[in-house]
């Protein structure tokens, strides 16, 4: 296969592989982050409930983008390790924990996947 400098096409095409570069790009950082966002404004992150084994135990989530999250407020029937989420939540930075593990959230809403 042989390839064209952008410069030697037609502007019509250039621009076309152009915009398919772009959105291949955009794509990638979207899947790869785990994260979209909602028509609210927040972001939607899809993740895994963790039973963490300290502290008497407790239930987390360990986010496909790479960061964990203390839920505060995980109700009862999403409490299952390995469960598959999304979430969207609210950060609680002046929430103190004992289990000193992941980043403590109020979740707004949740569904699993």
């Amino acid at each position: 296969m042989h390839c064209l400098p952008l410069h030697s096409m037609n502007p019509e095409h250039a621009r076309a592989v152009a915009l398919v570069s772009i959105l291949m790009v955009l794509s990638a950082a979207v899947i790869s982050g785990g994260c979209t966002t909602t028509p609210g404004g927040q972001d939607e992150i899809s993740g895994t409930v963790t039973y963490i084994p300290l502290e008497g135990g407790f239930y987390g989530i360990t986010g496909d983008d790479g960061r964990n999250y203390f839920p505060v407020n995980l109700e009862p029937y999403y409490q299952k390790d390995g469960t598959r989420i999304v979430f969207t939540f609210v950060p609680e930075p002046d929430v103190a924990t004992t289990a000193m593990w992941g980043i403590p959230v109020r979740i707004s809403t949740i569904r699993i996947i």
